[in-house]
């Protein structure tokens, strides 16, 4: 593995903020009693549903905090059911609030809306997704208009390439929209 990494999670319980809570805290005695001078942090992660009393513990003893269980929430702001589209935006609006009340503090773990890339991306710390396997999985071409990440399928854009070049096309292009200041 290479890169530049500046963070690693700790180890989550989903379900279980204690548990995910001690995991953390155990994690990080261990890297400190280790690895004293280890270059890298280790970030908790505070899971969507869970106690606020959890979340605002992390934000006193770390600078960044990972969210998590966000992927299918995610997920439902592509639904066609409208239903599951107004959670997604309810989701989206409380998410974009706290990053406003605390910016470039959190990791947005399972960020695969571009909807919600395009709200957050001057607020969160970083995210992860995996919009970029769309390529593959239903031919679309994530890109930028007006600013904008979006999706548009393939073949509307003349785009012929095979499924890992749509992958790479769409990784690069959401790697530069995050880079765009």
């Amino acid at each position: 593995m290479s890169g530049n990494y500046t963070w690693i999670s700790a180890p989550d319980v989903i379900g279980d903020p204690e548990a995910t809570y001690q995991n953390w805290l155990m994690a990080r005695r261990w890297l400190k009693q280790n690895f004293e001078s280890f270059p890298i942090r280790m970030i908790p992660v505070w899971g969507w549903d869970t106690p606020k009393k959890f979340l605002n513990h992390y934000l006193q003893h770390s600078r960044v905090v990972g969210i998590g269980g966000l992927v299918m929430l995610m997920r439902q702001g592509k639904s066609t059911n409208p239903e599951e589209r107004v959670i997604a935006y309810q989701m989206l609006r409380q998410l974009k609030t706290l990053c406003q009340q605390y910016p470039q503090r959190f990791h947005i773990y399972g960020c695969n809306w571009t909807v919600a890339l395009n709200h957050l991306r001057y607020l969160a710390y970083s995210a992860d997704s995996s919009l970029a396997w769309d390529g593959a999985r239903y031919g679309l071409i994530i890109h930028i208009r007006n600013g904008k990440l979006i999706r548009t399928p393939a073949w509307k854009l003349g785009f012929e390439g095979h499924r890992e070049a749509r992958c790479i096309v769409c990784a690069r292009n959401i790697r530069r929209f995050m880079a765009q200041q």
